[in-house]
């Protein structure tokens, strides 16, 4: 009876905890009332913020429920950069301060011992940075400097790869791979298989699973979606009318990568148009000053959108950029993320 009366208690106490939810007490230095602050989901796939509040008498507050520990990063409005935490059910206190435009923000967390841990993991990724800065800032011959970056990049691997195996029996092990690396490829199903199974079962064990277990979409429907175009609303379906295949990129101004990729995109344009491809470029800057010059420098010739929410590149679960794809007339995916002369050789064998 005594066994039954406690496990009662405990369930009481839990619901009692899960009913509190989270709530994030704010002082700000250095931010005007009326900036909006907004909290986002650390993920691989670009995401709204789920969470917006303003500043208002130098404070600001957020208050919800969250089904298990998440990871999110806080932005001021106007500023580029952003500050880290873990947000789980509890009662946190955020001294928040503007430094200046380099330095950015600097966030005090106070009642999340989660954060706390994050601090640390966050200690040692810092020591990679000074490694990094110390070789770019060293005389080495070039020689010397690429035997540095050679043994810096497997001190990084190295570190990475402890630091999510030391965590592989609980979320943080998952989580910690998509909060450090900018996206994921199959091969790191090495450290995925090593996790427990209560890890690879959590939120971030999930999204681990999606990037290095990724299904075989060839053949299936990509998403509809509708974007201004030159002033006017267009579905895809309006897009793809007449065309025999539809190249859909996603980029940024920002993205070296992207921008390389622009030649091979004109030149692969003016052969294959005449054909029957069409295509569109979709950038995912915030900024769209910033999408709006780079598409001047670029001279883009094919359409062109911006996704200022990143709902179309949440819908196709872009992690990184440029992400391409090839999709036929009746909106069937063909081919994905190929680029350079993979894509033409894939363009000449579908064009013929």
């Amino acid at each position: 009876m005594k066994k039954n009366v406690m496990t009662l208690l405990l369930a009481m106490a839990c619901t009692v905890t899960w009913a509190q939810g989270y709530n994030i007490k704010g002082t700000v230095s250095g931010i005007n009332d009326g900036d909006t602050i907004t909290m986002t989901e650390v993920s691989h796939n670009p995401k709204r913020p789920f969470a917006v509040t303003t500043v208002k008498n130098g404070q600001f507050a957020f208050s919800g429920t969250q089904a298990e520990p998440l990871g999110v990063r806080i932005n001021v409005s106007g500023l580029r950069n952003s500050v880290s935490m873990i947000l789980d059910n509890s009662t946190i206190n955020i001294n928040m301060v503007l430094k200046d435009s380099k330095k950015g923000l600097v966030m005090d967390v106070k009642g999340s011992p989660l954060t706390d841990k994050l601090r640390g993991f966050d200690a040692r990724k810092g020591l990679l940075d000074k490694e990094y800065n110390r070789i770019n800032s060293a005389g080495y011959t070039h020689e010397e400097r690429e035997k540095a970056y050679k043994e810096f990049f497997a001190l990084v691997e190295k570190t990475y790869n402890e630091m999510f195996l030391e965590n592989k029996d609980s979320w943080w092990g998952p989580f910690l791979m998509i909060y450090n690396m900018n996206y994921l490829m199959q091969g790191d199903t090495l450290i995925y298989s090593q996790f427990s199974k209560e890890a690879k079962e959590s939120y971030y064990g999930k999204q681990v699973a999606e990037e290095v277990l990724p299904p075989d979409n060839a053949g299936k429907k990509v998403p509809e979606f509708t974007c201004v175009v030159g002033g006017k609303q267009m579905t895809l379906a309006d897009m793809m009318k007449g065309k025999r295949y539809f190249i859909i990129d996603f980029w940024a101004s920002w993205c070296k990568p992207c921008r390389k990729e622009m030649p091979n995109f004109k030149e692969i344009y003016a052969a294959y148009a005449p054909k029957g491809l069409g295509m569109v470029s979709i950038s995912i800057d915030r900024d769209a000053a910033q999408w709006k010059k780079a598409c001047e420098e670029e001279q883009i010739p094919w359409l062109s959108a911006h996704d200022n929410t990143n709902a179309i590149a949440e819908a196709y679960k872009v992690r990184f950029v440029p992400s391409i794809y090839i999709v036929d007339s009746k909106g069937n995916l063909v081919a994905e993320n190929i680029r350079g002369e993979e894509l033409k050789a894939k363009l000449a064998e579908l064009l013929k």
